[in-house]
C-alpha cells in the first residue's frame, strides 16, 4: 500500500514524533494511522492508550470500540475540511486562516487538534462503570482523559502553549453535544461558554461536530446529519459575529486612559470590561467604542 511506504521512509528519516506530525498535516492522515496502526508494531509502542481504547466503548451510543470510533472522527474531522462546499463561505474562510495558526510557533492548530480527536475519549477505558440498569457508562471520561492526554503530551515533548490547548480539547469536548442534547444556545450559556474557550472555539466546535457525526452515522445511516451541522453553525456564527468581534473592539480600548480618567481601580476596571463584553453580546449597548466608553462611565461607581 502506498502509504506504507510513505510510512517507513517518513519514520526513518525524521524519527517517530516527527513522523506523527508530518501525518497529521496531511488532509487524509486518517488513512495514515489506519495503517500506521494495522501493519505496523509501533502506534501502540508509541501511544499504549490505544491498547484499552480498542477494548472499550461499545455501549447504546456506539457500536464500535473507543479507538475505531476516534479514528473514524478524524476521517469526519477531515472529510469536512477537504469539502470546500461544507461551510458557508465566511466560516470556510474564518476556519481556514484560523486552523492553519500555529501554536506557540511549531505545529498548526489543525495539526494538533487532530491530535486531539484521536484522544477525545482516551479516558473512557478508566472511566467505565455499569449503572443499577446494566447500562455503561462513562460519566467524567473527559476529566480523567485531560489527565492522560497531560502525560501524552509530555511524551511527545508538546510546547507548553500546544501542551495547554491539546489538553483543553480533551477535556471540554463534551460541551458541544451537551448544549445539543439540553437544546440550550441562549445567550448566556454561549457568552459565558465563549468566555471559557475564547480563542479555542472554533476548534472545539468542528472537533464536537466531528465527533457527533462519527457516532451516528454508523447508528443510524440513515440519519439527516444536517441538524448537527446546523447546531454547531448556529453556536461558531454567534462566536464569530457576537462575541469576538464585541470582545476585539472593548480590547482596543486604551485602558489606561479610562483608569485614569474615571479614577477607577484596575480590578474594578476589568470587572466592568467584561460586563461590558456581555452587554454587547446581548445586544444592551451598541458594539461601539463610545457606546462602551460610556457604559464605562455609569458603572464606575457599581
Amino acid at each position: 500500500m502506498e502509504y506504507r511506504g510513505k510510512i517507513i521512509k517518513l519514520i526513518e528519516d525524521e524519527g517517530i514524533t516527527k513522523c506523527l506530525f508530518d501525518i497529521l498535516e496531511q488532509s487524509d492522515s486518517h488513512k495514515y494511522i489506519r495503517e500506521l496502526d494495522e501493519s505496523f508494531d509501533i502506534l501502540e509502542k508509541i501511544f499504549p492508550e490505544s491498547i484499552p481504547m480498542k477494548q472499550v466503548g461499545r455501549c447504546d451510543y456506539h457500536v464500535v470500540d473507543t479507538w475505531t470510533h476516534s479514528v473514524n472522527a478524524l476521517e469526519e474531522l477531515e472529510k469536512i475540511m477537504s469539502n470546500d462546499q461544507y461551510f458557508e463561505i465566511h466560516l470556510k474562510d474564518a476556519y481556514k486562516v484560523h486552523m492553519n495558526e500555529k501554536i506557540e510557533g511549531h505545529h498548526t492548530r489543525m495539526q494538533l487538534l487532530k491530535l486531539a480527536v484521536l484522544f477525545h475519549d482516551v479516558g473512557k477505558p478508566e472511566s467505565r462503570w455499569i449503572d443499577e440498569h446494566g447500562k455503561v457508562r462513562f460519566r467524567g471520561h473527559e476529566i480523567v482523559g485531560a489527565a492522560m492526554a497531560e502525560k501524552i503530551a509530555e511524551r511527545l515533548e508538546l510546547k507548553n502553549k500546544e501542551k495547554e490547548y491539546f489538553i483543553k480539547m480533551v477535556r471540554e469536548h463534551m460541551w458541544p453535544l451537551g448544549l445539543y442534547k439540553k437544546n440550550d444556545v441562549s445567550g448566556k450559556t454561549l457568552f459565558d461558554l465563549f468566555k471559557r474557550l475564547k480563542e479555542d472555539t472554533l476548534d472545539l466546535f468542528l472537533l464536537g461536530l466531528a465527533d457527533i457525526i462519527a457516532t451516528r452515522i454508523l447508528l443510524n445511516p440513515d440519519e439527516e446529519m444536517r441538524m448537527y451541522k446546523i447546531h454547531i453553525e448556529y453556536i461558531v456564527n454567534n462566536y464569530l459575529t457576537r462575541f469576538k468581534e464585541s470582545a476585539d473592539l472593548v480590547e482596543a480600548i486604551d485602558k489606561r486612559d479610562i483608569k485614569n480618567r474615571f479614577n477607577i481601580r484596575k480590578k474594578q476596571l476589568n470587572k466592568i470590561i467584561e460586563n461590558a463584553k456581555e452587554a454587547i453580546f446581548e445586544g444592551m449597548i451598541p458594539p461601539q467604542e463610545e457606546a462602551v466608553i460610556r457604559y464605562i462611565e455609569l458603572n464606575r461607581r457599581l
